[in-house]
């Protein structure tokens, strides 16, 4: 067995092998390393805290400022940040992707981090996956509305029922609606006159809307 002894400052050491000694100089490297890679990762970490104080600033001057100081390289597509709305946002050690959510997400925008490498994109839509049978194309329903003389009549109020999916028929009675399919039913409204209730249709749909009746109250019983 190859032994070896070592006598500093009046301590003895024993090593009880040579495989033994070797292990403890391979621990040493490894401590090393990992205390270099620990220091690297500091900067990084600081990096990712923002001090912003945008007033009515774009979201390329955002980005811009985003990454001047984290040092990210940011990619995206210049024309998915037009017509957005203008951000302000103030504040001292702001979370980066806190930062990037409340800038893009709101925007209908979404965000990829790898590595130091920020990806902007068009946020994706749900695909109803969890909902039996639902269609995700809308139909597009087209139709004229008209008076008991067969004259259009403008501003009728054309409304998917169950829905907020409205519109108001031109000047020519015309209307065209997207629903979520064929079951979908349509109401129809107008001043004066007594409301219908029709089922959607693929075809061009034709309907005519009667004036309400006056009723004199002095001739009621």
């Amino acid at each position: 067995m190859n032994k070896k002894f070592h006598l500093r400052k009046n301590k003895f050491w024993f090593v009880r092998d040579q495989s033994a000694l070797t292990f403890l100089k391979r621990s040493s490297r490894i401590g090393t390393i990992l205390g270099l890679i620990a220091l690297q990762s500091l900067p990084l970490a600081k990096a990712q805290e923002l001090n912003l104080n945008l007033k009515n600033a774009t979201l390329s001057e955002v980005l811009k400022e985003i990454r001047k100081q984290t040092g990210y390289q940011i990619i995206y597509d210049s024309d998915i940040l037009q017509n957005k709305k203008l951000i302000s946002y103030s504040g001292s050690k702001l979370d980066l992707r806190l930062v990037l959510k409340k800038a893009l997400t709101e925007q209908d925008l979404d965000f990829v981090i790898e590595g130091k490498t920020i990806i902007v994109k068009p946020q994706e839509r749900n695909s109803f996956k969890n909902i039996p049978n639902q269609k995700l194309e809308k139909i597009e329903i087209k139709g004229t509305v008209l008076n008991a003389s067969g004259k259009p009549i403008a501003g009728v109020t054309v409304t998917e029922r169950g829905t907020s999916n409205t519109v108001l028929t031109a000047e020519d009675g015309t209307f065209t609606l997207k629903v979520a399919n064929e079951k979908s039913i349509l109401d129809f409204s107008y001043v004066g006159y007594a409301s219908l209730s029709e089922n959607a249709s693929r075809n061009p749909m034709l309907l005519t809307m009667d004036i309400l009746e006056h009723i004199d109250p002095s001739k009621s019983n």
